[in-house]
């Protein structure tokens, strides 16, 4: 009989969960994700063992909620990295790097914020918390102050509401609406944001917005440095960052952008 459905019920039920956690995130009880399927949570609970046992779901033994598991970051991850715009800024990754010999990460906004989803290490690297699939404190990271100003406030106000009205403070390049608003006009006038020391001690950052064709942030490059010696240079990291770019954000193309400038190497120690 034509148009009969062939699939796997039980396999379309896991992809419903799959996705009530892209929707929502984290840290969800089962009556949570039982609600928004509509099913009887005895139910969700024998997909959700299933689910943990391949590694696509982990549980919190203390609060018995649900997050996703190792291999759905695998997943999310690999599909970020073929991810046609990004295969570009990858290619200036590496050639950033290569250039001034300092780490170089690449991340994107996720769900949950600023998401690293590619490191290029250095030939000293550095002992940081940037590891792939790590989510950046959006007021604490260069990265994180890109993303705020680059982004439609609708995107990133969620996150950063979070993190204004959150206990833990002490590392934030701001931390409150006023000094942020006025910090996003500083970094927009800039075009990068520069943070020195806030989140690891002995550790300079500086990030810079990379766009789409259509003009939209697409990801954020940031160099890692042991010394404030790359903070000096930021101009000629952007520089060197847009001239690599398919799609510049002021709209120029790189064919009529004749010079690259010579970074220098900074010290590592």
């Amino acid at each position: 009989m034509s148009g009969r459905y062939t699939g796997v019920k039980s396999v379309d039920v896991a992809c419903r969960i799959m996705g009530v956690f892209a929707r929502r995130g984290a840290g969800l009880a089962l009556k949570d994700i039982a609600n928004d399927l509509r099913m009887p949570p005895s139910k969700v609970h024998r997909y959700m063992a299933s689910l943990i046992g391949g590694g696509l779901i982990e549980k919190d033994p203390n609060t018995l909620h649900y997050a996703l598991g190792p291999i759905s970051y695998q997943v999310g991850l690999s599909a970020i990295a073929s991810y046609d715009p990004l295969r570009e800024v990858i290619s200036t990754q590496i050639a950033l790097r290569d250039e001034i010999d300092q780490t170089v990460t690449l991340s994107v906004w996720g769900n949950m914020g600023p998401t690293v989803v590619r490191v290029e290490e250095s030939s000293h690297p550095i002992i940081m918390t940037m590891k792939v699939g790590a989510v950046l404190p959006v007021l604490a990271t260069a990265t994180g102050m890109v993303f705020a100003a680059f982004m439609p406030r609708t995107v990133t106000r969620p996150v950063v509401d979070r993190a204004l009205t959150s206990q833990e403070r002490a590392n934030f390049i701001v931390s409150n609406i006023k000094d942020l608003d006025a910090e996003l006009v500083e970094v927009r006038r800039l075009g990068y944001s520069a943070n020195s020391e806030h989140l690891t001690r002995g550790v300079w950052a500086l990030a810079v917005p990379v766009y789409n064709n259509s003009n939209s942030l697409v990801a954020v490059l940031a160099v890692m440095a042991h010394d404030d010696g790359i903070l000096r240079h930021a101009s000629k990291v952007v520089d060197f960052i847009r001239l690599r770019s398919p799609y510049p954000a002021d709209g120029a193309s790189k064919a009529k952008q004749s010079s690259r400038p010579a970074l220098k190497r900074t010290p590592g120690h």
